[in-house]
């Protein structure tokens, strides 16, 4: 199955364009019921629900498990859409992942997940996730069954330390500091490295992605 690249720009862009600069949390409610009813909305392409965004790095990914559960950022630029919603949204019913990243070279490359789920905040909205295709490889399935880390809340599997101190400071799931983590530090053209927002597997090196976008969607 082939998943083109979208337009960063014109395409998601225009359709958050008449809630201009709202944050990602004033709407909490309004997502809430979008997801309840699974109706097109703003934060939709196509049939996919956009649960992260980054293109700029003009949004601080270094945020606390509060801000990661409840969302952060902007709608009309880069925004984390909430553990707590995308919790709701994959208990819904068997949902997939699909991960589209551009580096700053001008190279698109995917990932698809037939299956994604994320547990409640009980449960440290912990990952499941199979089904691995694409062209990008498989930096996230080594991390199904972890636990989500945030700067203040130490929940992955390596005993020496914190990931997301050592990665970025963006909150992601780990397994011993996995090969990925997109909402780590927003490095620009030339830049490598462990605190990057990266994905191993993309070039087999740490160099950060000039754009990312997470999309999730039923399929039941």
């Amino acid at each position: 199955m082939q998943h083109p690249p979208l337009e960063f720009g014109r395409t998601v862009t225009s359709s958050y364009f008449h809630f201009g600069r709202h944050r990602v949390q004033s709407l909490v409610g309004w997502f809430k019921w979008s997801m309840t009813e699974y109706h097109p909305s703003f934060w939709r392409v196509g049939h996919h629900s956009v649960i992260q965004r980054r293109y700029d790095g003009s949004v601080d990914f270094a945020q606390d498990w509060n801000n990661y559960t409840h969302g952060f950022g902007f709608l009309d630029t880069e925004f984390w859409i909430g553990n707590d919603i995308i919790h709701q949204l994959t208990s819904l019913g068997r949902t997939s992942l699909l991960v589209h990243l551009h580096d700053h070279y001008g190279t698109f490359k995917y990932a698809h997940y037939d299956n994604f789920e994320v547990e409640s905040e009980s449960r440290k909205f912990q990952l499941h996730i199979s089904g691995y295709s694409g062209t990008a490889g498989d930096s996230l399935g080594i991390a199904s069954d972890t636990n989500f880390s945030t700067i203040d809340q130490d929940n992955d599997q390596y005993i020496k330390g914190n990931c997301v101190a050592m990665k970025g400071k963006g909150g992601w799931w780990f397994k011993n500091c996995t090969p990925s983590a997109l909402n780590g530090q927003y490095c620009n053209i030339g830049i490598q490295g462990h605190q990057c927002n990266r994905w191993h597997k993309f070039e087999e090196d740490d160099r950060g992605m000039a754009k990312t976008l997470l999309l999730i969607r039923r399929n039941d």
